[in-house]
């Protein structure tokens, strides 16, 4: 299953990047007793309490709703490319979210850049 892989893919980024990643995470709304099985919380980067990560294909409504409740970031991957492990995408992916850390420095690779589709730089 994908997800399983994309789910490893965030674990070996937490290891390779030294960066706190729970993978998989559930998202639970306390308020209904919901919970949304995702593919990672990253802390750190996105907002001041981390990014919820989940799959483009997987159902997000509800789970962007609690995601801001709590104020997180929410993305939606395309879990294809992102069920192999590549440190290029996942920093770029990274930085593109920004960093948010309060508690210590940016890591060594990270630079801020965002996003920019590599069809389309100059």
């Amino acid at each position: 299953m994908t997800t399983n892989k994309t789910i490893v893919a965030w674990q070996q980024a937490s290891q390779d990047l030294e960066i706190m990643i729970h993978a998989p995470f559930v998202l639970k709304a306390e308020s209904k007793g919901e919970t949304i099985h995702c593919i990672a919380l990253v802390e750190d980067f996105g907002s001041p309490n981390g990014t919820v990560v989940l799959g483009r294909h997987t159902p997000s409504k509800s789970a962007q709703l609690i995601a801001h409740i709590q104020g997180r970031f929410f993305s939606l991957v395309d879990e294809e490319s992102y069920s192999v492990y590549s440190r290029s995408l996942f920093v770029a992916t990274l930085n593109d979210w920004g960093w948010f850390g309060a508690r210590r420095q940016p890591p060594e690779w990270y630079t801020g850049q965002p996003w920019m589709d590599p069809e389309t730089q100059v």
